[in-house]
């Protein structure tokens, strides 16, 4: 004798439904959180990272400027030219002010200050 296959209902059926659709959208909800706290921790390391970057780089400038100074201080002098003539100009042509480019408006105001360019037509 077989025995009578066990039949389910649909109430069983339905509630065992609900079940799989809740651990579904659990497991999606964790999905989610995961996912977008993956990518909100991103630019925090890569601020974080800077910032230390920043910090090294402010430390190093410190020591470098009390270093020079400790050397200035406890040191002898450096002499940029040499000691036995002072630095004497050839001719004295470049010592004034010149003008700079072409003034484009009718009261020509001239540019005194002198430009450090490539197409800059200074004789």
């Amino acid at each position: 004798m077989e025995p009578a296959p066990k039949t389910i209902s649909s109430r069983e059926r339905g509630a065992a439904l609900v079940i799989v659709l809740a651990f579904v959208v659990l497991l999606s909800g964790l999905a989610v959180a995961y996912l977008s706290r993956a990518t909100s921790d991103r630019p925090v390391a890569h601020s974080s990272f800077n910032q230390s970057k920043a910090d090294q780089l402010a430390a190093s400038g410190m020591d470098l400027v009390i270093g020079g100074l400790r050397q200035e201080i406890t040191g002898p002098a450096p002499t940029p030219t040499p000691p036995t003539a002072p630095y004497v100009p050839a001719n004295n042509a470049r010592m004034l002010p010149l003008r700079s480019g072409t003034p484009s408006s009718a009261p020509a105001i001239p540019n005194l200050v002198r430009r450090s360019i490539r197409s800059d037509p200074i004789p």
